[in-house]
């Protein structure tokens, strides 16, 4: 008897055991396929915020930064301005739409670009480029931090329509280089002035008898320290601007709107600036 009773002891602490075990094999397995599944999810959110944010904005608009360098007293951005006369705003807005819905659907997350636009800012200047049909503007609201603009702007026409050029009077304040070239490489102007920012400086000008025009100017034009950029009768592409700022040790970043991905899987939200360049 007291062994039939000690057998059946046994038998339940066995059994018991394995039940515990079991359960706790399923609980750990449960967590090993959430970890797995939020792994894999993790993974293909980074993936599509490179897919969709990587030179985006350069192969719709053709505004890329191509770099930010520290050199030992100032620090220099260099980047492509696109082309003026296109519908930029457009493009933009086409591909943020494009990205929420059709993105969406395809990848099974929620995605979104917010403010993503022509144009990018630059921090902590409080600078702002912008892009749309024929008119582009560089803003910087810390504007005393500019030592330099340098504008290089190609034009799709001959140097033999060129019927009139004009460049403003040296003053003092913000060095302001503009280059011309035409369609075959050929100097229509490279002119360097000093300019008070606060001021509505004269007009670099260039007159083509097409009636075709490029005005550059820079001052207080809807705001201190603007350069405004102007086209008339043909679609002029800014190749490159140089901006020269006061030097500064905070982290220089170029970033333009944020993307925001839910998955509805494992329930994760990742959200970040879309940034162009550090330095």
């Amino acid at each position: 008897m007291k062994k039939a009773f000690f057998f059946s002891l046994m038998t339940f602490m066995l059994l018991f055991s394995i039940f515990l075990f079991s359960a706790d094999y399923i609980k750990r397995d449960k967590q090993l396929q959430s970890s797995l599944a939020d792994s894999r999810v993790s993974n293909k959110i980074v993936y599509i915020e490179d897919d969709i944010s990587h030179d985006a904005l350069f192969g719709l608009t053709g505004i890329g930064v191509n770099s930010i360098a520290r050199q030992p007293s100032v620090i220099v951005l260099n980047f492509s301005g696109g082309s003026l006369g296109e519908n930029n705003s457009a493009k933009t807005a086409a591909y943020a739409a494009f990205v929420s819905h059709n993105y969406s659907v395809l990848s099974n997350l929620e995605i979104s670009l917010v403010n993503f636009s022509a144009g990018f800012y630059v921090q902590p200047y409080g600078s702002r480029y912008a892009l749309d049909g024929n008119r582009s503007s560089f803003t910087t609201s810390d504007y005393l931090t500019l030592r330099g603009l340098d504008v290089v702007i190609g034009v799709p026409i001959n140097s033999s329509h060129l019927s009139y050029n004009s460049t403003p009077s040296n003053g003092s304040g913000t060095e302001i280089r503009v280059r011309v070239h035409d369609s075959a490489g050929e100097s229509l102007m490279d002119s360097s002035v000093n300019l008070d920012p606060a001021l509505q400086n004269a007009a670099f000008l260039l007159s083509f008898d097409t009636g075709a025009a490029i005005e550059l100017r820079f001052g207080d034009y809807g705001g201190a320290g603007s350069l405004v950029i102007n086209a008339t009768g043909l679609a002029a592409s800014i190749e490159e601007i140089i901006v020269t700022y006061d030097y500064t040790a905070e982290p220089v970043v170029a970033e333009d709107g944020l993307l925001s991905i839910y998955s509805p899987i494992g329930k994760l939200t990742k959200e970040s600036e879309i940034v162009l360049k550090r330095g």
